[in-house]
């Protein structure tokens, strides 16, 4: 049998005021700051045109201001 070529795209969340100030959040449930917004909506355009077939992501608010609806990424707010 042959196997399937399979694509994985890492994406890490966008800048906080914590990461800014050296601070390590771990679980800590931070928002984005300005800089993170604008990165979260640049991914998601970048990503925009790619079709998942499956998104995993924390829960964090953080890291789910891009999230993969149906076959898009999308950025929310």
């Amino acid at each position: 049998a042959t196997m399937g070529v399979v694509t994985v795209y890492l994406v890490r969340h966008g800048e906080t005021q914590e990461n800014r100030n050296g601070i390590m959040q771990g679980h800590l449930d931070t928002e984005l700051n300005a800089a993170g917004l604008e990165q979260a909506q640049l991914t998601a355009s970048a990503l925009d045109k790619v079709s998942f077939t499956a998104a995993y992501s924390s829960d964090l608010a953080r890291a789910v201001k891009v999230r993969v609806r149906g076959s898009h990424c999308q950025y929310s707010t």
